[in-house]
C-alpha cells in the first residue's frame, strides 16, 4: 500500500479552498487479489487520516478499467461523487471515477 499526497482544487467549485489530499494506492500485484488486503489497508488509512492526521474529508479516484478499486472504496465507506478526466501516458483523457468520504460523526477506533 502506498500513501501519497497532493494539493487539489476542484474546478467545479472555485469557492472552496484547495485541500491536501492523502491518496491511498497499491501496486498492481496479482497474487494478493481477493484476500481483502486492499480493504484492510484502506480501513487503516481512513482511520489514520481521520484520527491521527485530523482530516475532515478524504477523496479518492481510480481508473475506469479497475472497478475492483471502486469496490474497495465503497467497502470502507466512500461514496461515488462523479468523474474527473485525467490524461494518462500521453493519451486521451480518461474519466476516472471520483469518490469522497467525509469525517464520520461517530469516533473511529484507534
Amino acid at each position: 500500500m502506498e500513501l501519497g499526497h497532493r494539493r487539489h482544487r476542484r474546478d467545479d467549485r472555485p469557492d472552496l479552498p484547495a485541500a491536501t489530499l492523502f491518496v491511498p494506492g497499491h501496486p498492481q500485484l496479482h497474487p494478493p487479489w481477493g484476500n481483502g488486503y486492499a480493504t484492510q489497508a484502506a480501513q487503516h488509512v481512513v482511520a489514520f487520516a481521520f484520527t491521527t492526521v485530523s482530516l475532515e474529508r478524504l477523496e479518492a479516484m481510480h481508473h475506469p478499467d479497475n472497478p475492483a478499486s471502486g469496490r474497495v472504496l465503497a467497502k470502507v465507506g466512500f461514496t461515488r461523487t462523479g468523474t474527473s478526466d485525467r490524461c494518462v501516458e500521453d493519451g486521451p483523457a480518461v474519466p476516472y471515477q471520483v469518490y469522497a468520504l467525509p469525517l464520520p460523526r461517530a469516533p473511529l477506533p484507534r
